[in-house]
């Protein structure tokens, strides 16, 4: 069992990976001077690592659009669903703040997520979804913050409208 955060509209959501995450070969790394772990030398040149870039723990964030049937969810009508992965400081909060409200410029309402799979998606529902509304226009990045940092045991949604 773990968290998950996630969010659903009716609007197909737009993969945005994490910047600070690199996915490269040790060859392509050696070829543009990127310092590596002692480890790599026991892999071959064209041998595929992730990096941890600078940045990496405090701003990177991705989004990854999935399957509505392919996840332990709690029930939505929305059509689209979108692991975020992962709001744990102020400037990931930042980053994702930016992404909804360009995303919000095609649609008029998003559901935020963030529940622990398992104990609170087996049907029936132990607990009851803790919901709370916020306006696009009142949405910051301590609203994010707060939401995705309160670690109660309680599903929460946080539903975002575009009120104009």
């Amino acid at each position: 069992m773990t968290w998950i955060q996630y969010m659903t509209s009716n609007v197909p959501f737009k993969e945005k990976e994490n910047e600070y995450l690199l996915d490269i070969t040790i060859g392509e790394a050696l070829e543009k001077g990127i310092a590596l772990p002692g480890w790599h030398k026991k892999y071959t040149s064209d041998q595929r690592v992730l990096l941890h870039l600078d940045g990496h723990d405090e701003s990177g964030f991705s989004i990854q659009p999935f399957e509505k049937d392919s996840q332990d969810m709690r029930d939505t009508d929305k059509a689209f669903c979108a692991e975020i992965w992962w709001i744990d400081t102020e400037a990931k909060a930042e980053g994702l703040l930016r992404y909804i409200r360009e995303y919000m410029q095609k649609c008029n309402e998003i559901e935020l997520w963030y529940l622990f799979q398992g104990l609170h998606t087996d049907k029936p529902y132990k607990e009851a979804t803790r919901y709370k509304n916020v306006s696009l226009e009142h949405l910051n990045a301590a609203v994010l913050n707060e939401f995705f940092g309160n670690y109660e045991d309680t599903p929460a949604c946080l539903l975002v409208r575009n009120d104009e």
